[in-house]
């Protein structure tokens, strides 16, 4: 079974943050998964995986205008890997 945080259909290419983040979010420290998605960004910016889990992440720490933003980036993305 899937984690919450992650889908099938957007996989990372981005390796070298997964274990960490997983780890903050399996132990719900979504401030610390926040900041390890953050640098998965800029290492692998408009990946949509890395997005989702951005707007997931800000939406439970409560930054809905930011979680609004990475969500509107999933809508206008949707249709691309």
């Amino acid at each position: 079974m899937e984690h919450a945080f992650c889908s099938l259909r957007y996989r990372s290419p981005v390796k070298q943050f997964s274990p960490l983040s997983t780890f903050f979010l399996f132990f719900s420290n979504y401030s610390d998964a926040l900041k390890s998605f953050n640098y998965a960004d800029s290492l692998a910016p408009a990946n949509m995986s890395i997005i989702h889990n951005l707007a997931v992440l800000n939406e439970k720490l409560g930054n809905i205008t930011k979680a609004v933003e990475y969500y509107q980036l999933l809508i206008i993305n949707r249709d691309q890997p």
